[in-house]
């Protein structure tokens, strides 16, 4: 069974020819910790490139521009009762490129659900968020890992309204990126 996923995966992979700064879109799954008296959690974000790699001067190469989407929940003990938060993000993101480095920017919109179970409440909030963070890759061209990277970002939200259980919200995360397709021959 775990030979059949690991064979399914490749053959889905394969075709997609993804090398560094190259790719037209992304995605990224990762293990998310969040502040809140420590919240563990999970993290999953799309992306689809907008533009083809500008050419910058030194020390960066290279910059695309980027519209994501990312959707994470984090769940654990606060203040003797358990509190469980979930986060839906989109907007742009600024992605520079350095050999095997990618160093990012983002800005975001928004929208959080926070809920305690002592005292027994639960809020919708709206905010923006701001994030940076540095994804690697793999030296190998000729096998999977050509389409895998891995990544680590932080992100801090600020959140509005009037009456609600958090005023902002950080993550921190560090998980495998998958890219997809090619926007230009090498």
């Amino acid at each position: 069974m775990r030979t059949r996923l690991v064979s399914i995966l490749a053959l889905l992979l394969l075709p997609a020819n993804a090398f560094a700064h190259m790719h037209k879109a992304g995605a990224y799954l990762a293990y998310a910790g969040q502040e809140g008296s420590w919240l563990n959690g999970l993290q999953l974000s799309t992306e689809l490139i907008l533009s083809d790699p500008l050419d910058l001067s030194a020390p960066f190469y290279k910059a695309s521009l980027s519209v994501f989407a990312d959707v994470g929940a984090g769940w654990g003990e606060h203040n003797g009762g358990e509190r469980t938060q979930a986060a839906l993000m989109g907007g742009l993101r600024l992605t520079f490129s350095h050999h095997l480095a990618q160093p990012f920017l983002h800005v975001a919109l928004a929208g959080v659900r926070t809920q305690d179970s002592e005292p027994n409440a639960a809020d919708t909030s709206l905010g923006v968020d701001v994030g940076f963070g540095a994804s690697v890759g793999f030296r190998g061209k000729q096998d999977i890992w050509k389409y895998m990277r891995l990544r680590a970002q932080a992100d801090y939200t600020w959140l509005s309204g009037s009456d609600r259980l958090a005023d902002h919200y950080f993550r921190v995360s560090a998980g495998l990126e998958v890219r997809f397709g090619r926007l230009a021959k090498e």
